[in-house]
């Protein structure tokens, strides 16, 4: 039985809960172990990263909760860090001195519009088709492609803990509209990217927000990834990427019952030791 969660979001970011009210919703869920992963503060605007300003506080509220309520859950402190080449990264040194338990590495940005402002590949759908539409002139292919290469050039350059929803880029592609998954050309680069993480020490994600956030009402990654994956023996953690608290464990029964018919048997889970294998049921 999975009672963990590693990929939350309170209000220091773009959550809809305190911390304290996540954690009270965890201990009702019976939950064993959870962990914050605010987005860590970018040097432009957005309206869901966490202030600059509030990151030393965000990170002590958490340290102080996690004595706190030691006898009762553990908790600990990670960031949900953007890649983004020579402006931000998991591995940049300004973190470390926060003492993080963990981090959670991301892609969210590919490219730059004509106003020289980054494009969100999961903002919202026309976002997404004017940034395409804009950067790549509607070539999919070319913009998917350069997605993988960062996310594949993020792992081998900052090597977070763990990738956060390797294949968000699919979020508005519902019914095949922008690619095919099945395509050569798509699988190939998956295919590349599940290399460089299997050759890495990274975790890889299975981000249940799919199945209710994105078009493709699917996990991240999707089902023929997680069979690659698993050929590959690349460890996986169960998220829930929960930014309300009752989102905590949000679809992980479905979910535990996909990995299981496809092999899994076994899902990494944090302690005060590290990152340790713990059966899926």
């Amino acid at each position: 039985m999975v009672t963990s969660n590693f990929h939350t979001h309170s209000v220091f970011c773009d959550g809809k809960g305190t911390i304290i009210n996540f954690i009270e919703t965890a201990i009702e869920k019976e939950m064993t172990v959870l962990g914050f992963s605010s987005h860590a503060p970018l040097p432009f605007s957005t309206d869901w990263a966490m202030d600059s300003g509030d990151l030393m506080s965000y990170c002590q509220s958490v340290k102080f909760l996690q004595a706190k309520y030691a006898d009762r859950i553990n908790l600990f402190l990670g960031l949900e860090i953007d890649y983004i080449p020579g402006v931000i990264s998991p591995a940049d040194t300004k973190f470390k001195k926060y003492d993080l338990d963990y981090t959670i590495g991301s892609v969210h940005f590919v490219g730059y519009s004509k106003n020289n402002e980054h494009w969100g590949i999961d903002n919202t759908k026309e976002i997404f088709e004017s940034g395409l539409r804009e950067l790549y002139q509607d070539d999919s292919k070319k913009a998917v492609q350069e997605y993988y290469r960062l996310v594949c050039e993020m792992v081998q350059n900052a090597s977070p803990s763990v990738i956060g929803h390797l294949d968000i880029i699919k979020k508005f592609n519902s019914e095949n509209i922008h690619f095919n998954e099945s395509d050569t050309w798509y699988r190939d680069a998956v295919m590349e990217t599940l290399n460089v993480i299997s050759a890495s020490k990274c975790i890889m994600e299975i981000n249940t927000s799919g199945l209710h956030k994105s078009a493709s009402h699917e996990q991240y990654p999707s089902s023929w990834i997680l069979k690659e994956s698993l050929n590959l023996n690349i460890p996986i953690v169960i998220n829930a990427d929960a930014h309300k608290p009752e989102q905590l464990m949000q679809s992980f029964p479905e979910t535990v019952n996909r990995l299981l018919e496809i092999g899994y048997t076994e899902h990494r889970v944090m302690d005060l030791n590290g990152w340790k294998s713990r059966p899926l049921q």
